[in-house]
Formats: structure tokens, C-alpha cells, sequence
């Protein structure tokens, strides 16, 4: 059996992903696994911990905080792109985004293969006005991933604050992979007809698993 401190992270990171109003609930998870970590002296599962915490205080709002406890966590691992990204998402929340571009651009060197990284660094230097950088990390991004709508709206955006020539060329491809203004009403109508619909939106969807209905017919053991 797993130990109670890795549970009990692993339930803190679920309850995370739910809506906001609820993520509070994984603080006493992270807490008594923080507790528990210590005491076994294990500074692996502390900075897990630590970075829970973080994510938390991000969620809340409260980026002083989140970065705090990420100072903690490297203190015990050392530097590590994760605890990068968690500041970069901490500032980017509250508009701090010169700061989020000097995280994520750590995050982005050290994991030159992870389009996400790219993508968050494109729009915080776009959302400060460095469109040089801005259409430099999109570039990067969209050599992973072509038509990310987001890296190409950084891309077209960028373009067009640096007033190049091919900036309307740009925003016609961005447009040409853009979301339909029209999903959200799709997903509601969907919701309403498909109770499935309504299930897989969920930050956390729960689904019920029964045996293969051929082969109870078939008179085969489904295991």
C-alpha cells in the first residue's frame, strides 16, 4: 500500500482540479501530508507538498504566497522548471505578467519540447508588450504544434504591434483555426440533449464501468 502522505497528495491534487469554490478543500490533505513528510524526513514529498500548497495559493489568488512556498520547496530539491511553472501560473493569474514571462521563460528553456510552455511564455510577453519576444516564443511553439489557436493568435497579435507586412496573413491563419463563437451554445444544447454531454465538462467526470455486454452473451468470462 501506498504511504498515507503520497494518498493524501494524490486526493489534494484531485480536489485541485474542481472548481474554485471548492479547492479550498485540498488544503487539509496537503497539510497533514506536509506533517507527515517531515517527520519521515523525506524532501521529495515535502516539496510535493510545498508545491500543492502553491498551486492553491495561486488558485486564491494570492501569488506572494504561492511563491513562497515554491522558494521553500526548491530549498529542499533544488531548481526545477516545475516550481517555475507554478510561479509563472501564480503571476499570470493576477496580471503580473512581466514576472510570469521571467518564470515561464525558465520553464520554456528547460523543457524546450512542451508547447504548453511556449504558449504561456507567447502570452505573457504579448500581454507585456514585448512582441519581439512574444512572436519569438510563438514561433518556437508553433514549430510543435502548427495550428494552436492560441500561439497563433500571439503570432498574428505580435505581428501586428511590430507592424510587419505579414501581419494580416497571420491573422487569417489565426481566424482559420479559431473556436467557433458559436461552442459555447453547441455545448449547452448538448448538455441539455446528452446527459453525457453534461458528465465529460466536469473538472473531475465520474464514470460508471460494467463488463462488456458481448461477451456475457457470448458466454465468455469477461475478465
Amino acid at each position: 500500500m501506498r504511504p498515507v502522505a503520497e494518498r493524501l497528495l494524490t486526493q489534494a491534487l484531485a480536489l485541485l482540479h474542481g472548481t474554485q469554490e471548492y479547492v479550498h478543500l485540498a488544503k487539509p490533505s496537503i497539510e497533514r501530508a506536509l506533517v507527515l513528510a517531515r517527520d519521515a524526513e523525506s524532501p521529495v514529498l515535502q516539496a510535493r507538498a510545498l508545491v500543492l500548497r502553491a498551486r492553491l495559493s495561486s488558485i486564491q489568488g494570492r501569488p506572494n504566497e504561492a511563491v513562497g512556498f515554491t522558494r521553500q520547496a526548491e530549498a529542499l530539491v533544488g531548481p526545477n522548471p516545475v516550481l517555475d511553472r507554478v510561479r509563472g501560473d501564480a503571476y499570470a493569474r493576477v496580471w503580473r505578467w512581466k514576472e510570469a514571462a521571467e518564470a515561464y521563460q525558465r520553464v520554456a528553456e528547460a523543457s524546450p519540447l512542451d508547447w504548453h510552455a511556449w504558449q504561456d511564455l507567447a502570452q505573457a510577453y504579448g500581454s507585456s508588450s514585448d512582441d519581439l519576444r512574444a512572436l519569438s516564443a510563438a514561433d518556437a511553439g508553433l514549430h510543435l504544434t502548427p495550428q494552436n489557436e492560441s500561439l497563433l493568435r500571439s503570432r498574428a497579435l505580435a505581428l501586428e504591434g511590430l507592424e510587419r507586412p505579414d501581419a494580416g496573413s497571420a491573422r487569417d491563419r489565426w481566424l482559420a483555426h479559431r473556436v467557433p463563437d458559436s461552442q459555447p451554445q453547441l455545448l449547452s444544447t448538448c448538455e441539455r440533449a446528452h446527459q453525457s454531454c453534461s458528465r465529460d465538462r466536469q473538472p473531475i467526470p465520474h464514470y460508471t464501468l460494467s463488463p462488456p455486454r458481448k461477451a456475457i452473451h457470448a458466454g465468455v468470462d469477461p475478465r
